[in-house]
């Protein structure tokens, strides 16, 4: 696996003698790309959204992981420990349901 660390957040950046802030990503980006060559050929994308255990995604989350699954296929978990990351990593992982936790 490749794993990225995605830094969706805002960044202040001093330009100019001003404080200008950049989006990194578009707002809802899940935290961690990891992808992977099967044996196919074909590329295994997993998206990870980290959250502390009892948090759950916001709406805009909920709405980019959607888009994300819709248009590339790629899995997208929202994982609470590095148990539930392994395990999404693991050769043969099945997502139990498309769809990230309920609000």
């Amino acid at each position: 696996w490749v794993v990225e660390r995605m830094n969706s957040g805002v960044l202040p950046v001093n330009y100019g003698g001003k404080t200008r802030r950049i989006r990194m990503h578009t707002a809802g980006t899940p935290d961690v790309l990891a992808l992977r060559k099967e044996t196919s050929g074909n590329t295994a994308v997993l998206f990870v959204e980290v959250k502390r255990p009892g948090e759950v995604p916001t709406e805009i989350q909920l709405a980019k992981h959607a888009e994300l699954r819709e248009k590339t296929g790629a899995t997208v978990i929202v994982a609470t420990s590095w148990e539930e990351v392994e395990a999404a990593l693991t050769p043969g992982y099945a997502v139990a349901s498309t769809a990230s936790p309920a609000r």
